[in-house]
């Protein structure tokens, strides 16, 4: 569906919707979100898009949520084996509510413009974490999986800053890079976990 204005949606109505591709031109108020079982959701939006107060899982199906500037989550976001890709075109990612996959689906959260501030839990259970953004990479609120990927784009560097006590991977990567991505920068690094973990890299 293509839609275009500033504009309030709603999506399916008593969990019977088979999925929904939308692409809208302004800003884009989701309303609410009802699928069907295992059902993706798939919604871009060149100006600001607002999420509902509700939560979204699309289980074994994929979820993809991109605003043309800042995002920020208002509900829980779940899927089973479904991946989850959370983009914030001219702004930065504030995580107030959980993103998760039970089933190690990649979650991967990209910010051009901001950064990365975690306040609920991030999670992908036996599976791949990424975190992208020109900003800083914060958290207070713990992140897990199998793997992490942190990178900050920016070329007067960009902090990684997970240091909290709860964080649980296995193998962790963490680059604060220039915009490019073709050399280091003097972002600081900071990371913590609740047990032992393997380094694959750290520039």
């Amino acid at each position: 569906v293509n839609t275009s204005g500033t504009t309030g949606l709603t999506l399916g109505n008593g969990g019977t919707l088979g999925g929904a591709y939308v692409s809208h031109t302004g800003a884009l108020t989701l309303s609410g979100v009802s699928l069907a079982a295992d059902q993706p959701l798939w919604v871009v939006a060149s100006g600001a898009l607002t999420l509902p107060v509700q939560v979204i899982s699309t289980g074994t199906a994929g979820l993809y949520l991109e605003s043309g500037t800042s995002l920020s989550t208002a509900g829980a976001l779940s899927t089973t084996t479904g991946t989850i890709d959370l983009v914030a075109n001219s702004g930065g990612i504030t995580i107030n509510e959980a993103v998760s996959s039970s089933g190690g689906g990649t979650v991967s959260l990209s910010a051009s413009g901001g950064g990365i501030s975690i306040g609920k839990t991030v999670s992908s259970s036996g599976g791949t974490v990424n975190l992208t953004s020109t900003g800083a990479i914060t958290q207070t609120a713990a992140i897990s999986g199998a793997t992490l990927n942190a990178k900050t784009l920016n070329d007067l560097g960009s902090d990684i800053m997970l240091n909290s006590g709860t964080n649980d991977f296995n193998t962790v990567t963490l680059q604060a890079r220039n915009a490019a991505d073709s050399a280091d920068t003097p972002g600081a690094i900071s990371w913590n976990d609740v047990d032992g973990y393997d380094v694959a890299s750290v520039r």
